[in-house]
This record gives structure tokens, sequence and C-alpha cells, in this order.
């Protein structure tokens, strides 16, 4: 069951969303009051778990009767009366009760409730931690009786940090839920730190013991990274940086999966204490055989989104003389791209431990590609008479660098230029996007692009790698009649409207993020998904989930055999219904 329940900072920009309260107090009106109580669901409200190895769900779920009152809650109820917020509080007595009185009537009253860090914030008519609920409206002398909100239990784990000698270890425990970019499953911060996974974090005790409190449901990685440098014998600068489950420092280790209210105990992360490793090295042109002058290196580990930039060393820290650089890094596995003037290279890079290693990287001219895009085998010229134009994008997967745009000309035909080496992604604007473009130009949105090569080199499946060593055309053909999949997301055998319907290419193309499409459904709970590239497929629908989360393989494996497949031909028009996967099921 994976779902992102609220916080209470995400129940308040949810009540930011809704209308606010539209009518003040007049002399005609008489006052209102709300009366209600608040529940704790227990575990025995609720029988919720993942997926069995046979797919089966056992599909029971809080009922509207469940719970047990709860004594101690903090009720907020807020409202714009005229010009003015209005804010009331009041707290639950042993029976769970609470009340308001002397309010003034109107509409977009917000009730919400909180309470220690066992139970997760909830919102009035919310139906699953994580979905909004909705506004009260009191009219004129309403007495609103048995208003009932239920708070769901959260979810707690512990264990200990430990070394492989199983010493304890003084560190910073991160609960991190992935965030999803493009076809990247995303735990580390971006360079400009606009974005993180993190949901909080802990520091552990002498023990090396930590634990959280208070967490939604969900699925997490746990990363426990020391405080500070250490000393071992004689020699200092060691630190301490592991994921649970993780059997090398570069491992994102592996997906720890909580229901509501769990309690995971002996969660213990172990590790290695790292030393960083200094590695002399010296960049030659290819060309001449000569050492240059470079003016950057750019470091990330290898696997990881290239926003994520593990180091950055900029020209005054690596020139120990005219020609050498001199790197600091801990063991791991990267991918280092040294660019110079005109020249470019880039290697693998492993490093073990505090073994002595130096390094020598060949730098080439920087790439220009020409190629052409064609519409089913004939020029693309039509392209000239549409008001969107059609562009070429290479997206570097191995190193932090701008986008290569360039537009293709009514002829068809394009150049890229000034290419430095290493691995890309190509999208041709509007038509292969990862994820695909949404609101697709009319005359594009039974198009998809049918091949894409280099030579005989397959760059849809494979990627493009550039090296300076090729001078082959890259090659668009796009296909102008790909298949529609439409039909309904069913909950209760009845349409739902304002869902995502979400179509997963077979495990053997889920590395093409360009075939995962997605619609929402309509008014009547239809939707329909165009331009789709031949092949087979599963359709799902989530009542609540993180946006991408579908491209994770950890994620989409719980719910594999929940999924409707259906076979998309070129042309073809497949109808197919699906079963929406409530929030209380998902993980």
């Amino acid at each position: 069951m994976n779902f992102r329940p609220a916080s209470a900072a995400s129940l308040f920009v949810a009540l930011a969303l809704v209308p606010l309260l539209t009518s003040a107090a007049s002399p005609q009106m008489l006052m209102a009051s709300i009366e209600g109580i608040v529940v704790k669901i227990g575990t025995a409200d609720m029988r919720l778990r993942f997926p069995g190895q046979d797919g089966r769900v056992d599909e029971h779920v809080v009922t509207g009767e469940g719970g047990s009152p709860l004594e101690g809650a903090t009720v907020e109820l807020t409202g714009i009366v005229g010009t003015e917020v209005r804010s009331y509080s009041a707290r639950t007595g042993r029976d769970g009760k609470f009340v308001f009185r002397n309010l003034p009537p109107g509409q977009g009253y917000q009730l919400i409730v909180i309470h220690s860090s066992e139970y997760l914030p909830a919102q009035y008519a919310q139906p699953a931690p994580g979905l909004p609920g909705k506004p009260l409206s009191l009219s004129s002398g309403q007495q609103l009786t048995n208003v009932r909100i239920a708070l769901w239990p959260a979810a707690q784990v512990s264990g200990r940090v430990l070394d492989r000698t199983g010493r304890p270890v003084r560190a910073i425990v991160s609960a991190f839920k992935p965030w999803y970019m493009e076809t990247w499953r995303i735990l580390a911060r971006t360079q400009d730190q606009s974005k993180t996974g993190a949901v909080t974090r802990v520091e552990t005790n002498d023990r090396g013991e930590y634990r959280f409190q208070g967490l939604p449901a969900g699925q997490y990685y746990f990363l426990a990274s020391s405080t500070s440098t250490i000393q071992i014998g004689n020699v200092k600068g060691y630190t301490f940086s592991s994921y649970y489950g993780a059997s090398k420092p570069s491992d994102q280790g592996v997906p720890v999966d909580l229901d509501l209210g769990e309690t995971v105990r002996d969660l213990n992360i172990l590790g290695d204490y790292m030393q960083r490793t200094t590695i002399p090295g010296q960049a030659i042109d290819r060309r001449t055989g000569n050492p240059v002058q470079l003016t950057q290196i750019l470091i990330v580990r290898r696997g990881e989104i290239p926003e994520a930039m593990t180091e950055f060393v900029p020209a005054p820290a690596f020139n120990r003389g005219p020609r050498d650089f001199l790197l600091s890094l801990h063991p791991g596995a990267y991918v280092l791209t040294v660019l110079a003037r005109g020249i470019s290279g880039r290697v693998n890079l492993d490093v073990k431990d505090s073994s002595p290693m130096s390094l020598q990287v060949p730098l080439s001219p920087l790439t220009e590609i020409d190629g052409r895009v064609t519409i089913d085998g004939n020029l693309a010229g039509a392209f000239a008479a549409n008001s969107v134009p059609v562009k070429v994008i290479l997206r570097s997967m191995t190193a932090p660098i701008s986008n290569f745009v360039t537009r293709v000309l009514p002829n068809g035909t394009f150049r890229v230029s000034g290419i430095p080496a290493g691995d890309y992604r190509v999208d041709v604007h509007p038509f292969l996007s990862a994820p695909p473009e949404e609101n697709m130009p009319p005359a594009f949105r039974d198009m998809y692009v049918r091949s894409l090569k280099l030579g005989k080199d397959d760059v849809l499946a494979d990627g493009l790698r550039i090296d300076g060593s090729f001078a082959s055309s890259l090659e668009v053909v796009v296909g102008a009649n790909g298949g529609v999949v439409a039909g309904r997301i069913l909950r209760d055998k009845q349409a739902v409207v304002n869902v995502r319907a979400v179509l997963v290419p077979n495990a053997a193309r889920r590395q093409r993020g360009d075939l995962y499409k997605t619609a929402f459904t309509d008014d009547t709970g239809q939707f329909e998904i165009r331009g789709v590239a031949p092949g087979d497929y599963k359709l799902f629908a989530w009542e609540l989930v993180e946006f991408g989360a579908w491209q994770d393989p950890q994620f989409i494996k719980l719910y594999e055999n929940r999924g409707t497949s259906v076979r998309v031909n070129a042309g073809g028009r497949q109808t197919v219904d699906a079963v929406l996967i409530p929030a209380l099921n998902l993980k």
C-alpha cells in the first residue's frame, strides 16, 4: 500500500484551494454551532496489506462507524469572516467530543484535527490520509451535530546504525520517499537544493540508536550519514554513509514498505567507514597525445540523475600544474566528464577504499550531428505548416550540462553542434519526450516516433553515446498512425471522474520514459490516450499516487497484477476499463 498521506503543512495547502467563507454575520443572522467527535482508527478497524504473490488484495477498508473516541486531540476551525481570518480551537474530552458555539454562518469553514506523532493529521470528510477533505457550510442558526473525524495511526521505525564490526555510529538518519523526474527515481537533492525526497531526519545516540515516529504509510529508503569526520587509529578524515540494505557505499539499498500504524523494530543500518582517495590525473588530446589545459571537471555517481551532481571541481581547485588535476573522492562508482577548449572526454571511474590510483583521460573534439526527420518515409516538410515547432533535444544522462536544442527545418533536417562526450537521451518534441507531452497539438496527436537510429545503433532502446568517433546521420522516423486506448476508470462498477489513467509499457520496454502515457477522465468518467506506440501495455489508475511513481520498478511490482493488459496496434483503437486502486490500499 503506497500513498503519501497529508502532513499538517500539506493539509493547510489543501485548505487554501477550497472556497473561503463567503458571508459575514449580520444582526438578522443567528449564530451557529458545531458538535462532533474525534475517533482513532486502530488495527481492529482496518485490514490493509500489500498485494500477495497471487496479486490478490484484501479490499476491506475502514468503515464509517469504525474507531474509538480519542481524548486530547486539538480541533481547529478556520474561516474568513468579512475581511478577517477567524480561528477557533477546542480539545476533545475523554469521550472524544468537541464543540464550537457562536459561529457566524457562512460557507468555507475548514476543520482539521491534530494529535501526537502517534496519529496523522486529518481534515473533515477526508476519505483517506493524503486525500483532501471538504469545507463546512453553516446556515443562520444551524446546529451542526454528529460531525465525525477519524485519525489514522502513523508508522514507527527504530533501529541502530552500526559499522560492519558491530560498533555503534553517531549519525543523522534520513527517511526518504522518492520523487520522480522523467525516468529517474530520486532520493538526493538537486544542485539548486530545490527538491529533496527527505521526509524527516533524526540523530542517533551514543549507542547508535534511532527512532522515527509519525511516519505516513508508504515506501521509504533510510540513509545514515556520520555527523562529522572520524579518526580511526592514527588516521583522520573517515566518514560514514550507508542506506539500509546497501552492500556498498554506491548502493541505494532496499526500500522499506510501511503500513498505516505499523511498528518496525531493529531496522539496523550497516556500513563501512570511508576515507577520500586522492587521485592525480591528466587530460590528453587524443589527436596529438599531448596534455591539455582543462576548463571544467564534472563528476556524477553512476546511475544517479545528473542534476544531483556529486562534485563540482572549478579550475582553480584542480590545477596542480600547467596540465595536471587532482581529485579527492569517496569510494564509489562515478562518471567523470572533462572539458577543455573545443574538446572533451568521459570516463567511468571506480574508487575502492584508499587504494592508490592515477587517471589519464583522452579528449576528442566536440561532436556535431546532422540528422533528418521523416514521417512514415516522407520528408517532414509538413512541419513548416504547423505553428508548433518540432525540436530535437539532447539531454545528458552522465553530466549536469545544459540541454542541446535545435529546431527541425521545413525540409526535415537538423544539426546539433558542440556536444561533449557522454551518454544522451534524444527527445523529438512534441512526439518523443519523457514524460510524454500531455497537451499534444491536434495535428500531431496521433504521431509517435517509430524509430530513431544512428547508423545501426537503436537510439530509442539504448540511448545515444557520444565519443567523438562517428560521423553517421541521426535518422528519426515518425509514425503518423499511433494507436488509441480509451475507456473508463471504475470504482464499485461506477465511472470515476478526474482521475489519471496510466498506461505502462511491458517490462521489456520500461526503460523508455516516452512510452508511459497518461490522461485524466472527463466529467463522464471517460479517458482517451492517443499517439500510443504499438506494443503491449498495462492500464492502471490510483486514487492517490506520487506523479511518476509508476516508472519505478520497486513501486510498480507491487501492483503488477492489478493492471489491465492491453495490446496496441498501429492505427488501432482499444477500449478497456480499469479498476481504481483506492488510497487505503496504496503503499
